[in-house]
């Protein structure tokens, strides 16, 4: 399960290049959405116990999935 959830963020990467743009547009705001809410989940289990670490990672991973889910929200449209 750990396996499949840490490759995702490869595959949307190798797929941005090969998805066209509003099937790439749908998948980053998804995606991005859905991996701000597990690293906001991971770092609410890290902080009762002493894992700085985890708390730094999963913010920095937060704030980088909420720009790329921003960022796709305003991609322009591209008419097809």
């Amino acid at each position: 399960m750990y396996a499949l959830l840490l490759s995702l963020p490869a595959f949307m990467t190798f797929l941005s290049v090969l998805l066209e743009a509003r099937l790439n547009r749908i998948l980053n705001i998804i995606m991005g959405l859905f991996f701000t809410l597990v690293m906001l989940l991971v770092i609410a289990a890290s902080i009762d116990r002493w894992m700085i670490f985890y708390i730094y990672l999963g913010a920095a991973e937060v704030i980088i999935t909420s720009l790329i889910t921003v960022y796709a929200w305003q991609w322009p449209k591209t008419e097809e």
